[in-house]
């Protein structure tokens, strides 16, 4: 948020399997309305992270999630995860990953995830 990329932040299981770390763009269902995202898979090197999270920047969305289920799908793989020099540096990554993201996701629809 501080970056001016709010995100829902969810700690990986470790028994789980855990995708390649980086950066995808994805969409996610909240209450049953699909948004587009952009979700990290990783460390978040640039701030030293020692755990493994998911971290979703949902599109256009200005909504509270805290403590609702939400379901995420990654479309595609974007980048690796790396850290970054500056902060400038790393929101303008955020904003070029955004921007393909809106781009290459468009109007996704329930089909197109494999859903009904």
């Amino acid at each position: 948020r501080k970056l001016g990329f709010p995100t829902a932040n969810i700690v990986m299981n470790s028994e789980k399997t855990i995708p390649r770390l980086g950066v995808y763009r994805s969409a996610t269902v909240i209450d049953g309305k699909i948004i587009s995202g952009v979700t990290n898979i990783g460390k978040c090197p640039t701030f030293n992270g020692e755990e493994i999270r998911l971290e979703i920047h949902l599109i256009d969305f200005d909504g509270d999630i805290y403590g609702r289920e939400i379901k995420v799908y990654l479309l595609g793989f974007l980048r690796d995860e790396r850290a970054f020099d500056t902060i400038d540096s790393l929101k303008m990554q955020i904003n070029i990953d955004k921007e393909t993201t809106i781009k290459e996701n468009g109007d996704i629809k329930w089909q197109e995830l494999g859903l009904k």
